[in-house]
């Protein structure tokens, strides 16, 4: 457990020096937060609409998993590309939410993240923003 906080600290670490414009592959530790955001994306909508100023932003791309050589159970990015295929009602909500909010859709573009890619947000209490995208 010391070890994965360690990990998760020296992350941080990295995302504040680089201001939060960091791109990250997908890990163990957040393919099931992508998962989760991927079955919240409607509800995640509601959220984004009411975003009146944004943190930092994140981008963690789904398609690269960096995986431990260690895990039993290994895990494929087309599982949650089929999960966003399940949830295309909910995707589609988050995609328009994000569009039509001036600050997120600002601050992707600032980014370079194309909207019809994300797939999952996490939406924090400092009003930073995770993305996630296929």
């Amino acid at each position: 457990m010391t070890h994965r906080m360690n990990i998760f600290s020296a992350g941080l670490i990295a995302l504040a020096l680089t201001g939060g414009m960091a791109r990250a592959q997908l890990t163990d530790d957040n393919f099931d937060r992508a998962q989760i955001g991927i079955l919240d994306a409607g509800r995640t909508a509601a959220e984004i609409a009411h975003l009146r100023h944004m943190g930092s932003l994140t981008v963690i791309r789904l398609k690269f998993l960096a995986t431990s050589r260690f895990r039993r159970d290994k895990r494929h990015p087309a599982e949650l590309e089929i999960s966003a295929q399940k949830n295309a009602t909910g995707v589609r909500r988050l995609r328009a939410a994000l569009k039509a909010n001036p600050v997120t859709r600002a601050a992707l573009a600032a980014k370079g993240v194309a909207i019809g890619r994300i797939v999952a947000v996490d939406i924090f209490s400092n009003g930073s923003l995770r993305v996630y995208i296929l």
